[in-house]
């Protein structure tokens, strides 16, 4: 989902469209299923995750980038081959911070902050866990380098001025 937000954000920066909806579901149903599939899978699409790199693989191969009226959100569990590839927006250029094979990094708050003002929008990934969670305030910060990411979001803005009181006192930026 956070790669197509990426693109959708891109699209309304440059200004192509007022509003728009890509099809996240065209893109995860043709990484894991249908003929010449990229990453091969026998689960079920919804539940096989994803990563950014794996979306800019299919994505550069010109799959997807499709309205979501085309392939709406978990509307059937198959699509047609036909429309593989299907695509309403090209992508050409991806900037990856961190490719498939490299460990995980840790960007400063400023780099990040530039990325967004760049960027418009920018996918990352993190721990989920709900031991990072605090539900009151609906903050979240996992501070261990070992616990690994289970989950994806797209960083749009930043307020200088959260307290970091607002999170977990065990787990605190």
């Amino acid at each position: 989902i956070c790669a197509m937000e990426s693109l959708e954000t891109q699209i309304l920066k440059n200004r192509y469209e007022d509003k728009i909806d890509l099809s996240e579901w065209h893109l995860a149903y043709f990484t894991f299923s249908g003929n010449d599939v990229f990453y091969p899978s026998n689960k079920n699409v919804f539940k096989c995750g994803g990563t950014n790199t794996i979306a800019a693989a299919i994505l550069s191969r010109w799959i997807g980038a499709t309205y979501e009226e085309n392939a709406p959100y978990e509307s059937s569990f198959t699509i047609d081959s036909s429309l593989k590839y299907a695509s309403d927006y090209k992508v050409q250029d991806i900037y990856n911070l961190h490719p498939w094979v490299s460990k995980h990094n840790k960007y400063s708050i400023s780099f990040l902050k530039e990325l967004i003002m760049d960027l418009n929008s920018v996918s990352v990934f993190y721990n989920s866990s709900n031991a990072y969670y605090n539900k009151s305030t609906a903050s979240h910060y996992c501070s261990d380098p070992e616990a690994g990411v289970s989950h994806a979001v797209s960083l749009i803005g930043w307020d200088d001025n959260y307290s970091r009181e607002n999170f977990n006192s065990k787990s605190r930026p």
